[in-house]
């Protein structure tokens, strides 16, 4: 991960709070910001763990609710699907993996999870 990711990401109290040897574990990290300025966060480890924290809005974190994430905390339904790119719509996020395998999870307003339901989910593609 680069350096400046490094010193970005510090800004976040979360980010303050971990030690080096966790820092020098991570692949990369996304920051997602909503409409309001609020923040998501996904950190993806060298052995593809997934953590986040942020204000889940819409439940773009992955958990399947839309509560707060204040503490970093590992998403075990995200973890190992070996990511290596996440992009954000405005209630949701889309994520590729190594394999060129596709995930989205998020509110499905108007459908835009693609799996024919309206609900906060985890759909593979």
């Amino acid at each position: 991960m680069s350096q400046k990711s490094i010193v970005f990401s510090k800004k976040l109290k979360v980010i303050n709070k971990l030690k080096d040897d966790f820092l020098n574990d991570i692949k990369f990290i996304y920051v997602l910001e909503d409409f309001k300025n609020k923040s998501n966060v996904f950190i993806v480890t060298n052995d593809d763990k997934v953590f986040v924290f942020g204000n889940n809005r819409d439940g773009v974190l992955g958990f399947g609710h839309k509560n707060k994430v204040n503490e970093l905390t590992i998403n075990e339904d995200l973890s190992y699907k070996r990511f290596t790119h996440f992009k954000n719509g405005y209630c949701h996020v889309i994520a590729l993996t190594v394999d060129g395998k596709v995930f989205c999870w998020g509110y499905n307003w108007d459908g835009v999870l693609g799996n024919g339901r309206e609900e906060w989910n985890i759909c593979k593609l």
